[in-house]
């Protein structure tokens, strides 16, 4: 599907995909995290079930969380008079708190992760392997990121990364755009065969990138030989006022046949995944916009107000129990302005207060506790 054509027409879009939110046995974390991020891209929200037999509280928090003012669909056609406690009082703590958390929000991200078109549509196996593991990493590493398409090539100027996961089919002029933002102070992370054909799928005779990358293409491969990986550790290159890194590939934990589509269950984090994580934050050129030091299996999102800053928590394991110890938590706050009153919100619990640090530009805190979700409420003066 072209999402880039579609989405923009709708305001509501319903997904069947499944991916109800948890942890398995395996120790993968399932999300509709990208669904969400693709959809608000465009401000488009996502109808999905979150209640009932084929929801609960934590699919419901991941709505609140990356979801634009829409909780879904909270059951079956008589689930409404069968939902449990906990279920009703997450619903009417998004009734209530509408207003004061959910309405004039902007997510911040730092790193746009690229689906082009002509890499997603044109090769089903690699291009999707990679950025389906790569943002796996960023959402389990707690990076703040979007999704983006190709028209939004043209205007980079709110990202500190570029992400081009395996996107292998680039025109000319789309590669102009990318090396104009890295000339201009942008950073860029690249893996596999980024750039390596035309947007036709015509192979290169190297990387349309490689004056950026540091590093030639591969040999090409004749007949039906698959194409080979290049041989070498991480490159880091700088461009005018940008960084760039090479990363020869995105290593899956697991193995997935050829032909099978990257389904959740081979969701489980790259083998690579915090030499990824260190890219990112090498070619961002210092720290991100936030920093969260938990378990893998939390994940947050970054949300700007008018005079507020929001940090969302989610607790995906919380099926095994609340996340033992304090959350540390790091943002940058806007230019010039500090934090007054600080709050953790949560349908789990009663309103607590925290004790906030600023060092510099950046409010330092710690939650006290996560059950399944929780909102950090900074105050801004």
């Amino acid at each position: 599907m072209d999402y880039a054509r579609f989405l923009p027409h709708m305001d509501v879009v319903w997904t069947e995909e499944g991916n109800e939110p948890g942890v398995t046995k395996d120790d993968i974390l399932i999300s509709k995290i990208r669904t969400f991020k693709m959809a608000a891209k465009y401000n488009t929200s996502i109808f999905t079930y979150t209640g009932g037999g084929r929801g609960g509280k934590l699919a419901m928090a991941e709505a609140m969380a990356f979801n634009r003012q829409n909780l879904g669909m909270v059951g079956g056609a008589l689930a409404g008079y069968e939902l449990p406690e906990e279920q009703r009082t997450y619903i009417r703590f998004y009734r209530d708190r509408f207003h004061d958390l959910y309405r004039d929000v902007q997510n911040r991200a730092d790193v746009a992760v690229l689906h082009g078109f002509a890499s997603m549509a044109y090769n089903s196996d690699l291009p999707w392997q990679s950025s389906m593991l790569f943002e796996q990493a960023l959402i389990q590493a707690k990076v703040p990121f979007d999704i983006i398409f190709d028209e939004h090539l043209r205007d980079l100027s709110k990202y500190r990364v570029l992400v081009l996961p395996d996107q292998e089919s680039m025109s000319d002029a789309q590669a102009a755009l990318v090396r104009e933002y890295v000339r201009r102070g942008g950073g860029l992370v690249a893996t596999g065969h980024a750039s390596l054909f035309t947007e036709e799928r015509r192979r290169r005779r190297n990387f349309a990138l490689a004056d950026l990358f540091g590093i030639d293409a591969p040999a090409y491969a004749a007949g039906r030989a698959p194409e080979r990986i290049v041989d070498s550790t991480p490159v880091r290159n700088e461009l005018g006022k940008g960084r760039i890194v090479y990363i020869p590939q995105v290593q899956p934990a697991m193995e997935k046949p050829s032909n099978a589509a990257m389904t959740s269950q081979y969701w489980k984090l790259p083998l690579n995944w915090h030499e990824l994580i260190d890219a990112v934050k090498w070619a961002a050129g210092g720290e991100l916009s936030l920093d969260v030091q938990a378990p893998p299996h939390v994940t947050a999102e970054l949300i700007d107000q008018k005079d507020r800053v929001l940090v969302h928590l989610l607790n995906y394991a919380a099926e095994r129990g609340p996340v033992s110890g304090k959350i540390a938590v790091s943002v940058a706050i806007p230019q010039g302005r500090k934090v007054g009153a600080a709050h953790l919100v949560s349908p789990d619990h009663p309103v607590e207060s925290l004790q906030v640090a600023m060092r510099g530009n950046r409010a330092q805190f710690a939650a006290p506790r996560l059950d399944t979700y929780g909102v950090a409420v900074l105050e801004l003066q």
